[in-house]
């Protein structure tokens, strides 16, 4: 059972919660509110309140029952929301929301084996080496950790390592992941470093509960109930599909983390009576050696172990060198600082000039000629700060926000760290000045709508706007954005930013709604499937948001009641 009095429980409890998205999102609906209800649920849970998450006669969830999917779905499987951030090399890497029914299921399931399985794992001293090549942890400390490895790293606060889909940053150390590094590495002077092809998209369910049986679990004599629920799980929060987990949430992380253990395990047997050294971090695995052939020769050995799991090595991104040559966490916030003193948390308050812009934009550009996004994401990072304690201000903003708005299409991957920027900035402007500014975002939009349309750019793109103009310019926007959207359905993330708070405030979101999920499905039972489809979250937050009872459903008995709990 969930042991709820453990001191560890509310922050494996809030870290769950938190992990439900990608943290480069902006705000969707209050976190804050669903996790102070959610021990609540919890034991509801427990108590059998709720038909969705049967119970065994130990208290475990085996799989989900009373799901009605949509008709367009394979039964008894959900629909996911999906949306788009962007890699190194500007391609698309798909991410994707699940949904929030069986999700709690997951948060359960998770809290429940914690001390059995990641406890064990991770904190017990004598299973360690199980877990001393990985550099992607999933518990910090005594708690679980988010942080689920999608490209560059970031220093931001004293020692503190920040990742992107990490939100609990006291727990993670920088020098920490650094010293890991220069431990396996010590004076090797060789280097390979190898990447799984996509990943997450290759991953089979299947595989999460054979890895049961495998090592270092059978060693551990671990109970199969959890990875039997991680192979459902994945599979039902994917229109029931075997193949891919869903990337950018918490539960596609441990999943994959746990199954790379059993790779790890693996490639330290053969490696063991050698001088190669190795470590990884998710999917990317470095090895270290003062033999450079011994290294070409190991790749095979890691091609025949991934093939068990039918995964393979990306042969286009397979890097290899001289150790000295290679650069780990390109962050120098010391370097930010000689630059840029007023950045500094102990700076006095500064009015930047133009010649302070132009340093800045010298500077920028040198970086993003040496590809050094890191350090640019630290910059963003701390100037958001200084702003947040109003301790720089702006004798030529436009210049500053028009800078920094072009900046994001040089490198979408910037997205985040720009657009909470240009948020921040908004907020600084008054009148005119402002206006001029929101007016640069719209004039934008058409072109975003079209080039990056369901991304992370969009998201942000209408989140920052729609938080800065005037209620008819919003529903001025919602309606162009529907226009422009044409046969294609709206993305339910971005219709998230157009609900308000107030009674009866959201009728032409719902109706949007309503009419496309009957138009595509004409379901007479609609009721009982529409909250398994990708509405699921507009119109939860419709729930938490608006009173009205839209079509006798939002604030009717067929609503959820596990959601209707989780709103309170």
């Amino acid at each position: 059972m969930i042991e709820y009095d453990n001191p560890n429980f509310n922050a494996n409890l809030s870290a769950l919660v938190q992990g439900m998205w990608y943290s480069e999102l902006p705000e969707l609906i209050d976190l804050d509110r669903i996790y102070n209800n959610f021990e609540s649920v919890l034991r509801s849970m427990e108590n059998g309140k709720y038909p969705y998450y049967p119970l065994d006669e130990n208290g475990f969830i085996k799989d989900y029952k009373a799901v009605i999917s949509p008709g367009y779905l394979r039964k008894p499987g959900v629909e996911a929301i999906t949306y788009y951030t962007f890699k190194k090399d500007h391609s698309l890497r798909e991410m994707q929301l699940v949904n929030l029914i069986h999700y709690c299921g997951f948060v359960y399931n998770s809290l429940y084996i914690f001390d059995e399985l990641f406890s064990e794992l991770y904190i017990t001293e004598e299973n360690w080496e199980y877990v001393d090549n990985s550099n992607s942890y999933v518990v910090a400390g005594e708690s679980f950790w988010i942080d689920t490895g999608y490209d560059d790293e970031e220093e931001f606060e004293e020692g503190v390592f920040i990742n992107e889909n990490n939100k609990i940053s006291r727990w993670a150390k920088i020098e920490d992941a650094k010293m890991r590094i220069h431990e396996f590495q010590k004076s090797k002077l060789y280097y390979i470093k190898l990447d799984i092809e996509s990943f997450f998209q290759n991953l089979y369910t299947h595989y999460f509960a054979r890895i049961a049986n495998f090592e270092p679990y059978k060693s551990m004599d671990v109970t199969s109930d959890y990875f039997d629920f991680l192979d459902r799980f994945h599979q039902r929060i994917n229109d029931n599909q075997t193949k891919g987990v869903p990337a950018g949430n918490f539960s596609s992380h441990i999943g994959a983390e746990l199954l790379m253990l059993c790779v790890d395990y693996e490639i330290r047997e053969i490696i063991d009576k050698t001088d190669i050294a190795y470590i990884r971090y998710v999917d990317d695995m470095t090895f270290y050696s003062d033999d450079p052939q011994k290294l070409e020769e190991i790749v095979l050995q890691i091609q025949k172990i991934l093939t068990k799991y039918r995964l393979r090595i990306n042969g286009n991104k397979v890097e290899r060198g001289r150790t000295t040559h290679l650069f780990d966490m390109q962050v120098s916030k010391n370097e930010i600082y000689r630059y840029f003193p007023y950045l500094k948390s102990d700076s006095e308050e500064t009015e930047l000039s133009f010649d302070d812009f132009c340093e800045m934009k010298y500077y920028i550009a040198e970086l993003m000629g040496k590809k050094r996004i890191s350090q640019i994401k630290t910059i963003l990072s701390l100037f958001l700060k200084q702003m947040r304690e109003e301790k720089i201000s702006f004798k030529n903003i436009d210049a500053w926000f028009y800078y920094f708005f072009a900046l994001v299409f040089d490198d979408e991957s910037l997205t985040y760290h720009i657009y909470r920027v240009l948020d921040q900035m908004l907020g600084m402007a008054v009148g005119i000045e402002k206006e001029q500014l929101i007016l640069e975002l719209k004039n934008k939009t058409v072109l975003i709508n079209g080039k990056y349309a369901d991304s992370l750019l969009e998201i942000w793109h209408y989140y920052v706007l729609t938080e800065h103009v005037y209620k008819r310019q919003k529903e001025q926007l919602f309606d162009d954005y529907i226009a422009q959207k044409g046969d294609e359905d709206a993305n339910p993330i971005i219709l998230c930013h157009f609900i308000d708070s107030g009674r009866k405030t959201n009728e032409k979101v719902w109706k949007y709604i309503f009419n496309t999920y009957q138009r595509i499905t004409q379901e007479t039972d609609w009721k009982t499937r529409i909250m398994f489809s990708k509405w699921w979250l507009p119109i939860f937050k419709i729930r938490m948001n608006d009173g009205f009872n839209y079509q006798r459903f939002v604030n009717a008995s067929l609503f959820p009641a596990v959601l209707v709990d989780l709103a309170k």
